[in-house]
């Protein structure tokens, strides 16, 4: 989703006419902000948006009208006790936990993992843990309260770590391949690490 959102970010600046100051350059990639992704009003931008992203184009669009409207003050999110802004954030339809885990740790909050099916995978692997949907936010405290409050930074190195002993440097993989080492796909032999 991001890797989409960061490729309609130069069509999003030529479509924002109000945005003549801008200090970014108009060929290079970046995440969009919530004024170019609220000025997005070209159908085929529009179509792009919600056919990369889902029904999830829906919520973050959303989600950028009340950052613009000054509904959402994202200085508090930068500022406030993370417990505040996860609540904050849950409240936001589209929203849930797993959500809320990324967004916390993209401002600088790591006290909750995401989790989800990767999540469960790893801990059944690398712990020897029978979780499921029902047992993982348990499990994902039992095995990583103790790095808190860096719980996230905690679990996507240990992650990461499992991903690199399995498929070599991710850095140096082709990210056509990534859908494997996520267990989106089953891996095939040729990318195990020899």
């Amino acid at each position: 989703m991001a890797r989409a959102l960061c490729k309609l970010q130069p069509e999003l600046i030529k479509d924002d006419d109000n945005d003549s100051n801008s200090s970014k350059p108009k060929s290079v990639e970046n995440f969009p902000t919530s004024r170019e992704l609220t000025n997005l009003m070209n159908k085929d931008l529009m179509r792009e948006l919600r056919n990369n992203l889902g029904y999830r184009a829906h919520y973050i669009l959303k989600f950028a009208r009340k950052i613009e409207r000054g509904e959402l003050n994202i200085q508090f999110l930068e500022e406030a006790p993370w417990e505040q802004v996860y609540k904050l954030l849950m409240k936001n339809k589209g929203f849930g936990p797993f959500v809320c885990a990324n967004v916390l740790a993209c401002i600088g909050f790591y006290h909750k993992v995401p989790a989800d099916t990767e999540t469960i995978r790893h801990l059944q692997e690398a712990h020897s843990m029978k979780s499921n949907r029902k047992t993982v936010g348990k499990d994902v405290k039992e095995v990583y309260d103790q790095y808190a409050p860096f719980q996230s930074l905690a679990y996507w190195f240990e992650l990461l770590g499992g991903y690199e002993s399995k498929f070599g440097k991710l850095s140096e993989l082709d990210n056509s391949k990534y859908d494997f080492v996520t267990a989106t796909r089953k891996p095939s032999p040729f990318l195990r690490k020899q």
